[in-house]
């Protein structure tokens, strides 16, 4: 099966693909960005078929909030959706780019390729080695020569790599990917410009698989795979209160495969778990705990599709079956650790473990038996995990101490009601003072949008959470018309496309 991009804004070559005979597993993107995905296969007009009911199905609110953007961001209206706009210049943090790996020099060079080929003046990459068992990794190291930055972590286990990658770490913001991805030529500059906004602290983005030719690759994507969906997300807990039952569960939100993190929120929260993730009893959790205590202590998590990386699957179902338990042992530890650092949290964490048990892992066990939409026995591995994973946590040496732990900067009473702001002539973010949210107007060249109330998070509201916000609420506003006829207008093109 082939996997490919699918650029709507150039429908004649979005139609012509390769030869009718080839099925297709198609990233659909407008201007570069992913807004829906889809199964392409048979005929011309059959592969347009399901072109169009993707467009009008799964990929329609996306493709709706990104005409959005372009109207709020730009002034440009949805009639004009296949005109490409310019980025709008605005101050970048620096990054630090942190791939951790162990013994898979073949793999890494692959990541690195597209990590370079993405490298800008403001960007540095760091590649970890993590207690290797021969020098292939510091060898592939060298042959890109002062473009990245060799280190070494003696100590086994991915979190005490991501920690070495951390105290190394001289940018703004120090994102990770895995060593099995090929990133995004729109990855980095994603990345950047989320964390242009001040008040976030963490982001997760997407990760679309990068070949489905094996039958474990297809299943895992069956079974749920990396994919957190098209649509931005902005997530931020209450905070003075346990929150475990409904944030704890962060994989429904991204992957450590693809993650970022301003890096003094990382410092300020007692950085990683180094008894978590793979290369540990633990087998898994330390991107989920870490997100956790970002949450926790009142940071901003964006959820960005945008940031798009592709990920090389298991190839054999035995790598998957292990990949599935690793995911149950994983969470199972997380909140073991969780439980440890904050004992507010265990009735919480009690509540998310009934819930994990009788509606996710029972569930999808009865699910794969009546359906065998996968192999059963892969649900059983994830169960199976699950069980032992606080167990082999405090084998491993978890909770033998408290890391430092800080609240990030959320103190704010009230609400603030500020009146209008205009996009046409916003800065990047409202300075909220001491309010925990705002009341806003919001208006386009003086035409009034939408009323919303925004909660604040690093004592501001930035411009991008902002605008999806007012997207989300009034969809017809943010465009200047009906979401339905700016769909049927892409639809067209495509139905018409010779």
């Amino acid at each position: 099966m082939i996997v490919s991009d699918l650029e709507l804004s150039c429908a004649h070559d979005a139609l012509a693909m390769r030869t009718a005979e080839d099925a297709h597993r198609v990233t659909i993107r407008l201007h570069g960005i992913a807004v829906g995905s889809g199964m392409l296969t048979g005929s011309r007009s059959a592969r347009r078929s399901a072109l169009l009911a993707s467009i009008t199905g799964t990929a329609r609110q996306a493709i709706v909030e990104e005409l959005g953007r372009r109207r709020l961001d730009h002034g440009s209206p949805a009639s004009e959706w296949q005109v490409a706009l310019p980025e709008q210049p605005r101050a970048l943090p620096t990054v630090d780019i942190a791939v951790c790996t162990r013994d898979r020099a073949h793999a890494l060079r692959a990541t690195l390729d597209t990590l370079v080929a993405a490298k800008d003046s403001g960007t540095n990459i760091l590649v970890i080695d993590n207690a290797p068992s021969n020098d292939t990794t510091r060898l592939v190291a060298a042959q890109y020569g002062s473009r990245i930055q060799y280190l070494l972590e003696p100590a086994p286990g991915l979190d005490h790599a991501r920690n070495c990658a951390l105290y190394h770490a001289r940018g703004d913001i120090l994102a990770f990917v895995d060593d099995d991805v090929i990133v995004d030529p729109t990855w980095l500059a994603a990345v950047r410009g989320a964390f242009a906004n001040p008040d976030l602290s963490m982001l997760t983005g997407l990760v679309e698989p990068l070949t489905l030719d094996s039958e474990a690759a297809r299943t895992f994507e069956a079974f749920g795979g990396f994919g957190r969906g098209y649509l931005r997300q902005w997530f931020l807990a209450p905070s003075r209160r346990a929150i475990a039952f409904r944030w704890a569960n962060t994989g429904r939100w991204g992957t450590g495969a693809n993650m970022a993190f301003r890096r003094e929120a990382l410092l300020a929260v007692g950085a990683f778990d180094p008894a978590l993730d793979a290369g540990t009893l633990s087998a898994g959790g330390g991107d989920l705990e870490i997100m956790f205590r970002i949450l926790k202590a009142g940071g901003l998590q964006h959820y960005a599709p945008h940031a798009m990386v592709r990920h090389a699957h298991r190839s054999s179902m035995q790598e998957l079956e292990s990949q599935l338990e690793s995911w149950g042992s994983g969470m199972s530890a997380q909140m073991a650790s969780i439980r440890h650092a904050f004992p507010e949290e265990r009735v919480a964490l009690m509540l998310m473990d009934m819930w994990r048990y009788s509606l996710r892992y029972l569930r999808r066990l009865a699910t794969t038996s009546l359906t065998r939409s996968v192999p059963p026995h892969l649900a059983w591995a994830e169960l199976r995990g699950s069980l032992h994973g606080r167990s082999r946590y405090i084998a491993g040496g978890g909770g033998q101490s408290v890391r430092p732990w800080a609240r990030l900067d959320r103190t704010c009473t009230g609400t603030t009601d500020i009146g209008t702001v205009d996009f046409a002539d916003m800065a990047d973010s409202i300075n909220a003072g001491d309010a925990c949210q705002l009341v806003v107007q919001t208006a386009l060249a003086g035409q009034p949008l939408h009323r919303v109330t925004v909660p604040s998070a690093n004592k501001c509201v930035s411009r991008d959470r902002l605008r999806d916000v007012v997207i989300r609420a009034n969809p017809s506003a943010a465009l200047g018309e009906s979401a339905a006829t700016a769909v049927a207008r892409i639809a067209a093109a495509i139905a018409t496309a010779r």
